[in-house]
């Protein structure tokens, strides 16, 4: 192995400095496209890539029923909306679910439920 590669082990997904600090990742968010009135016709959609921070983390849930369930959680430091695609360590997860992080008010980040495809 070489430094470099030693170096992206240390520093990128499951690393311990993942955990802590994030690594870089995108959301891709998609606009609907907006109809125009007097042609009747909607303009195609836009999609938007944002680059952000994520940590991956495993997260239980726990259904009415007792059983337990096992999803792919991540930490984020740009603002999500459900539906936006997060692509992170190369594969892409569609947001299900939001969690706001905001001591004293201010939200410092989001926790984010992703679910496999894109």
């Amino acid at each position: 192995m070489s430094v470099y590669t030693d170096l992206r082990a240390a520093l990128g997904a499951g690393s311990e400095l993942e955990a802590t600090f994030g690594v870089s990742a995108t959301l891709t968010r998609t606009i609907p496209g907006v109809r125009n009135r007097a042609t009747g016709k909607v303009a195609s959609a836009d999609e938007v890539v944002l680059p952000c921070m994520a940590a991956r983390a495993t997260i239980k849930i726990k259904a009415e029923d007792g059983t337990v369930s096992k999803v792919a959680g991540y930490t984020l430091w740009t603002e999500p909306k459900a539906g936006d695609t997060l692509t992170f360590a190369g594969q892409s997860y569609r947001i299900t679910d939001i969690v706001e992080f905001n001591p004293d008010g201010t939200a410092i980040c989001w926790n984010v439920v992703a679910g496999s495809g894109s």
